[in-house]
């Protein structure tokens, strides 16, 4: 990813470094801090951030997965997350993740 990248809201993917993930994932989120999934997820790729996701895998069965998120295909709304205990990567769909806990 380069410097001009841009995303959904038409910024310099610099400013992904100042997004404050803990506060843009909170449900008391105030609503002048309006970002996209897309941008929330691009800022974690670009942070580096350890981030706790809660997949549920079917049938009522919940995992829990410590890991930092390598890529992002909007396209096909798949992201590959690097679990850190396993040391194992996971491809989920978007609508798998039901929480991601900074």
């Amino acid at each position: 990813m380069d410097n001009n990248s841009r995303s959904d809201t038409s910024q310099p993917i610099g400013y992904l470094n100042q997004v404050d993930l803990a506060q843009a994932l909170s449900p008391k989120n105030p609503t002048d801090v309006q970002l996209s999934i897309k941008d929330i997820i691009l800022a974690a790729i670009h942070q580096s951030k350890l981030i706790r996701f809660i997949v549920n895998k079917g049938r009522g069965v919940q995992q829990s997965i410590p890991g930092r998120i390598l890529d992002f295909d909007p396209i096909r709304s798949l992201i590959h997350v690097y679990h850190v205990d396993e040391k194992q990567v996971y491809i989920l769909n978007l609508t798998e993740i039901d929480e991601f806990i900074v």
